[in-house]
């Protein structure tokens, strides 16, 4: 994994803050509990809502992204609600996987923990950080842990994918 602070620029944090409340309430989110694979959702409850975004906004990641030969990438607006996480798996299917952190501030008790194991198997932990990127380019497995019930606010990210085709 590979860990990037400060990838956008202010105005675009706000930006895509804006867009996600502005798109609540559209029938335009997809149910994590109807389009992941069981896999990934064993022992979750709760529901992360997605729905892709318009990459025109995302120039400036191309730095990030450029070094992974990628044919085409895909951005998701993340909406991570309470009992909602990601069981252990690896992406073994994209050039690349990344999660850009947007909540003001998050508290590790809260929960959404990004958790993987690397090379070595030692297990590591990034709790979400404003403007923060985890970019996840070798098939290290990993895991959200659960948001917490008492969580005050939804943990927002956007989930990047790099795809071979």
């Amino acid at each position: 994994m590979k860990v990037y602070k400060n990838v956008l620029p202010e105005d675009l944090i706000s930006h895509h803050l804006e867009q996600i409340d502005a798109l609540k309430g559209r029938p335009i989110w997809n149910h994590s509990q109807y389009m992941w694979p069981d896999v990934i959702r064993n022992a979750i409850v709760g529901v992360v809502n997605t729905t892709e975004v318009d990459d025109s906004r995302f120039n400036v990641l191309g730095k990030y992204f450029s070094g992974y030969n990628a044919k085409r990438i895909v951005y998701q607006y993340c909406i991570w609600n309470k009992m909602s996480g990601i069981s252990s798996h690896v992406d073994a299917k994209y050039k690349f996987a990344a999660s850009l952190y947007l909540n003001d501030k998050w508290d590790k008790d809260w929960g959404g923990l990004l958790v993987w194991k690397d090379k070595n198997n030692w297990l590591n932990a990034v709790c979400p950080d404003q403007n923060s990127m985890v970019v996840n380019d070798e098939e290290e497995e990993h895991l959200v842990t659960m948001i917490s019930p008492v969580a005050p606010e939804n943990r927002m990210s956007i989930q990047i994918w790099g795809f071979e085709h």
